[in-house]
């Protein structure tokens, strides 16, 4: 993969942003974007510095 430029990107209107909230130090969030009609992408993630 080659490196980018990220001051050249461009945001896409198919991309729905992922929201993220934190408690407890622990963050969890994602979003659900819709690429086509049958594509539909869903990202949940959770963080935290605990193993």
């Amino acid at each position: 993969m080659k490196n980018v430029d990220y001051s050249k990107l461009e945001k896409s209107e198919k991309f729905t942003p992922a929201l993220y909230h934190g408690k407890d130090g622990i963050w969890e969030g994602g979003s659900t974007s819709q690429f086509s009609p049958v594509m539909t992408f869903k990202l949940w993630e959770k963080f935290s510095n605990n193993l």
